[in-house]
């Protein structure tokens, strides 16, 4: 059988025939990245201001940005800065920028982090309720939508039901976000969200 030709709507037509889009595009991530690269910057100055006793294994001189074109179809940018990956343990503070979506900030603790700093979070509902803080209540760490069920405001939760969510999953993850046309306020209220973190661990 002879393949179909090709259909193109208007609206496809006009896209592929623009050159405009795509130059800006890539401004625009490039934008993203120097962002979060002054994002990084200030925070490990600020694990060495502080001098934050941290695991050995985790990387907190450096942070690594990543890009990519298809979470759910739409380009992203990350920062994972301090960081720590592996099969069973993970700890990673978050940045991403999603496109057409959100600025958000994401703490995600797995394994020995998660038991090492459990306690602290047990008790920090009090803290956390009145921040704009949503909390993981699926068993999957990498979903990043938060226009899922699979995320509660922290505030919507009494002690008793946050502190069951920490003792049910294998993980913990916090994420803070911000809508795009905030993006001027994104590099304080990441390191405002980190600090909170520093507090936590700290109390």
């Amino acid at each position: 059988m002879k393949p179909k030709s090709p259909e193109f709507t208007a609206k496809e037509l006009k896209y592929f025939q623009n050159t405009d889009f795509l130059k800006t595009k890539r401004l625009i991530i490039n934008s993203f990245i120097r962002l979060f690269e002054d994002i990084q910057s200030d925070i490990v100055c600020s694990i060495d201001k502080e001098d934050i006793q941290f695991p050995d294994a985790l990387i907190t001189k450096s942070g690594k940005i990543t890009k990519g074109e298809n979470y759910k179809e739409l380009p992203f940018v990350v920062l994972d800065c301090p960081r720590f990956f592996s099969k069973n343990d993970i700890f990673a503070y978050r940045c991403i920028f999603w496109w057409g979506h959100y600025l958000s900030n994401h703490l995600l603790l797995k394994g020995h982090f998660l038991d090492r700093y459990h306690a602290c979070f047990v008790d920090s509902w009090s803290l956390l309720k009145d921040e704009p803080v949503y909390l993981n209540l699926s068993e999957d760490p990498w979903n990043h939508d938060l226009s899922t069920s699979d995320f509660v405001p922290i505030s919507r939760l009494n002690p008793k039901k946050f502190n069951e969510v920490l003792l049910r999953l294998d993980f913990l993850k916090l994420v803070w976000r911000i809508e795009l046309d905030q993006w001027k306020a994104f590099h304080q209220f990441s390191l405002k969200n980190w600090l909170t973190f520093i507090n936590i661990i700290n109390r």
